[in-house]
């Protein structure tokens, strides 16, 4: 049997996880997780039901907010939080905070 041209061979479990693990196990996502198991510890109740840490880059956390009006509460809460965060976990090195909102917001227009 001939093969189709343009199809190409599965990618195995094995090449996949020797892409992706060093990447997985890199300490900074450890310590980001560690980060999440800790963050209502660290923001409180109310804070922590309605954010989310997501990423970790240059010393830039990405946070998730489950509404625009809470991204605008943390804007102003934003130099508090961080130096909580900071405090908790100096090895993150992170420098800044920037707010992503999960909702998607809906413009209704008039006919």
């Amino acid at each position: 049997m001939s093969q189709k041209s343009g199809l190409s061979r599965p990618t195995s479990i094995k090449d996949i996880l020797e892409n992706s693990l060093p990447q997985l196990l890199h300490p900074q996502n450890a310590e980001l997780t560690d980060l999440s198991l800790a963050w209502e510890k660290i923001l409180g109740k109310t804070i922590s039901t309605k954010t989310e840490p997501l990423s970790l880059r240059h010393g830039l956390l990405t946070i998730q907010t489950k509404s625009p009006s809470w991204t605008q509460e943390l804007h102003l809460l934003k130099h508090e939080i961080l130096l909580k965060i900071q405090d908790q976990f100096p090895s993150l090195k992170i420098k800044d905070l920037h707010f992503k909102n999960k909702a998607k917001v809906q413009i209704y227009r008039k006919k």
